[in-house]
């Protein structure tokens, strides 16, 4: 009787699979597996917990052959879980044994905002994203450090709320055209955000479109636009949620 080779699968759990930002890493996650032969399996969970608890069980039933946690959490928390080969990919998972490919989300923000500086900017404003969101507290602190770092003052009132999506980030341009004074540039924390902000301030009035599109047309092309460091990162994670076995 022949044997059938079944093929191996790794499950991907997103947060958000809407956000711009996961699709460049699962190309790459999806470019490393396939070149290895394995499946991929991409969990949807919007933030949902009844999501996360239905891919748990799918991990428990032992469907799946390793996990990348891109979600900032454990699937299995408090449950006895299967050694799987399980890794955190873009966000640490603060006391879990999982390996983790994370970016320097600290230092980039100094970075970004250090340019911006650097280009004679002295109020510089930040879109935040959720609070709570890892991510989001090391970008922050970066933009925090920068601001020290050239001799600004930080100003509470240059920096708005977001969510990641590009709705917030018209929220932002709404925020930010209400107030007396525009700032010099308006640093957002990720693209989607970006590009809203973008949107909402091209759409406000004629005149700023203008001055808005010519000003964002030098600042895109410009060396450092943005940062982005989703594909580098999904490689090694892929690898090593095929390789290394700790429990998800």
């Amino acid at each position: 009787m022949a044997s059938i080779l079944l093929p191996v699968i790794i499950l991907a759990v997103l947060p958000d699979f809407s956000n711009v930002f996961f699709s460049r890493v699962l190309r790459g996650i999806s470019d490393t597996l396939v070149a290895q032969g394995y499946s991929l399996i991409v969990a949807d969970t919007r933030n949902n917990p009844a999501r996360e608890a239905q891919y748990a069980q799918f991990v428990l039933a032992g469907r799946v052959d390793g996990v990348l946690l891109l979600n900032g959490r454990s699937l299995l928390s408090g449950r006895k879980a299967p050694m799987i080969p399980t890794v955190s990919l873009c966000e640490r998972i603060p006391g879990t044994p999982f390996p983790h490919v994370e970016t320097e989300n600290r230092k980039s923000a100094r970075a970004m905002t250090a340019y911006l500086a650097a280009l004679g900017h002295r109020r510089i404003g930040y879109v935040r994203g959720p609070i709570k969101n890892v991510l989001e507290r090391e970008r922050f602190a970066g933009y925090r450090d920068a601001l020290r770092a050239a001799g600004l003052i930080y100003d509470a009132a240059l920096v708005t709320s977001g969510d990641f999506t590009l709705e917030s980030g018209e929220a932002a341009a709404e925020t930010y055209l209400s107030a007396a004074k525009l700032p010099d540039a308006i640093f957002a924390c990720n693209d989607e955000m970006a590009m809203g902000l973008i949107r909402g301030l091209c759409a406000a009035a004629s005149s700023f479109r203008t001055m808005f599109r010519l000003q964002a047309s030098t600042t895109l092309n410009s060396p450092k636009p943005t940062i982005r460091p989703s594909r580098p990162c999904a490689k090694p994670a892929a690898r090593l949620a095929s390789e290394r076995p700790t429990c998800s």
